[in-house]
Order: structure tokens, then sequence, then C-alpha cells
């Protein structure tokens, strides 16, 4: 159990600490310390993996600095490393995007139903389209937008905006579980 309360704890420190860089693009290890509570061996370490995983770079010494001593080095998001999926669900339509882990957008598309195809199908398409500017092990996860009221004791839609007729057999929520 102490085990597992570590890596919690460890997991914590790193979001905190990647959040920090998000809003202060070129913090210091120092100031990461100082601003996170955390020892500096700490931050040190958990930068340090951050960097091995390719979430963070190290920029090197910030010039602009013009403090006495030797010069900290900066530290920014990597861009273009890893990425998200989001894919929205509206009718007679699923748009999708490919997001770097930093929030940039790097290929949208635009899929339009027609015929047979089901939300589920479509979904499944421009995902496959995205993955292809990926590698699959970069992707992080999958989010689906669908517009709905959704009963989560039961999971399954009670009210939306969704073309009913392109749901597929087993309802919309239980097919795109199994599809992602």
């Amino acid at each position: 159990m102490k085990l597992l309360n570590q890596q919690i704890i460890k997991n914590n420190n790193l979001k905190q600490l990647y959040n920090l860089i998000y809003q202060e693009p070129g913090i210091s290890r120092a100031k990461l310390a100082k601003t996170s509570g955390l020892s500096k061996p700490t931050v040190s370490a958990l930068i340090d993996e951050l960097v091995k995983k390719r979430f963070v770079q190290d920029t090197g010494a910030m010039t602009h600095i013009t403090t006495v001593g030797r010069k900290p080095n900066g530290l920014h998001l990597l861009e273009n490393e890893h990425y998200v999926v989001a894919v929205c669900l509206s009718r007679n339509m699923v748009a999708a995007k490919l997001m770097d882990v930093c929030g940039c957008a790097v290929k949208e598309i635009d899929y339009l139903l027609a015929g047979d195809d089901t939300y589920v199908s479509a979904s499944r398409q421009v995902f496959e389209k995205l993955r292809e500017e990926a590698k699959a092990e970069k992707i992080l996860g999958v989010c689906m937008i669908v517009p709905a009221m959704i009963d989560l004791e039961r999971r399954e839609i009670f009210s939306t905006t969704l073309e009913p007729g392109r749901y597929g057999k087993n309802g919309l929520l239980k097919e795109l579980q199994d599809a992602f």
C-alpha cells in the first residue's frame, strides 16, 4: 500500500511541475522548487524524468538573467511529441483534432457521414487517419465529445441531437467504448 501511495504522490508532483512549466515557459528548476514547495533534489529528479520521457526540454542557460553566478537553465514543454485525439460528434458529421500536449492542433479532419456510415465507423476512420500523423505509442488518449444527456447508471444516452439511425445496433456509448 505504501508503494502505491508513493507512486500517487510522485505522479501528482510530476503533474504539478508540468503545469508550472506550462504556465511559465522558461522557468528554472530553482524557481520550480520554490513555487512547488518541493526540495531542489526532488524537482531535479522529477524534471530529469520528464526530460527523459520527452515531455519537457531543458533549453540551456537563460541569457537574459542578470544575476551573479551561474545562469539557470530554462525549461519548456516539448511540442509535437505526445498527443491526444479529440473526436466531436455532431449532426451528420464527425470532426477530429490531433492535439499535442501543449495544446497545439497538429491536424484536423472533418468527416461528413454518408450512406451506411455510423458515428462509430466514422470516428474510427478519422482516428486512424490522425494516428498516421503520430506514432501510436505517442497518443496518450482519445477524448470523445457527444452532444447528449447520458444516464450514467445505465451507461446509455437518453437524449441527443444526433441522428438515431447512425448509432449502430448496441447503442452509441457501448460501441464507442468497444471501438476505442
